[in-house]
């Protein structure tokens, strides 16, 4: 099940199969090579959410991967796992995981993600990261209908993880997905949200954002985001 928002979606529609789950492993460790020696040094191993059980073959990647490139710092994108598979990755040499609340909201988080794993799950398997000597990285979207009390619950969750990097990001409507015609995140709103957060969590070393350019850019660089992403 994926999200009615899912950004990947799109990503699949007009990136001629780049996003395809069966990469073999030598193109994935041709990748890992380009981007250390484009001075990169974290990146996301990601699968989308496959069920809480991950598969052998991609532990064994992420495994491949670190042997390859210790230098790299890996990052899984794998939503909600069990406890089991967080250890199998911790034993592989995946540095941390990145597992969002997606919403501090679980009425709103059902709402666009209508099946699969759920805000309490997403809970869970932040709990099994920390168990397990995984750095984490976690964070929610804003405008997608939460409330002011649902941020700083948000805020109140993210701060019992210790988390070493947070994302706290806009809800952003994607072409070919049911949320395409939904309004985009008011970046006042946006602005404020993160503002309490770097208010509320001094002992977060990264916040990071996934805008390059543009207004949102601007307001989060003059926020203090030090860290951003790009897919």
């Amino acid at each position: 099940p994926i999200c009615r928002h899912c950004k990947w979606e799109h990503f699949k529609a007009v990136s001629e199969n780049e996003f395809a789950l069966d990469r073999p492993l030598a193109e994935t460790l041709a990748r890992a090579r380009r981007l250390v020696e484009a001075g990169v040094g974290r990146a996301f191993l990601a699968t989308g959410w496959m069920g809480f059980r991950l598969p052998a073959r991609c532990v064994d990647a992420v495994a491949a991967v670190h042997e390859a490139e210790p230098e790299l710092q890996l990052y899984g994108l794998f939503g909600a796992l069990d406890r089991e598979s967080h250890r199998a990755l911790a034993r592989a040499g995946l540095t941390g995981m990145l597992t969002s609340l997606e919403s501090p909201s679980g009425e709103v988080y059902r709402a666009f993600r209508p099946g699969g794993d759920s805000l309490a799950d997403r809970l869970r398997a932040l709990g099994h990261a920390r168990e397990e000597g995984l750095a984490v990285w976690t964070g929610f979207l804003v405008g997608l209908g939460e409330t002011p009390a649902d941020v700083a619950r948000g805020i109140d969750l993210v701060r019992t993880f210790d988390p070493e990097s947070v994302s706290i990001l806009p809800f952003v409507p994607f072409p070919d997905t049911p949320m395409a015609s939904h309004a985009r995140t008011d970046p006042q709103w946006l602005a404020r949200a993160n503002a309490v957060a770097r208010i509320a969590l001094p002992r977060v070393r990264y916040f990071f954002s996934d805008h390059v350019d543009g207004f949102d850019a601007d307001m989060e660089r003059r926020l203090g985001m030090n860290g951003s992403y790009e897919t």
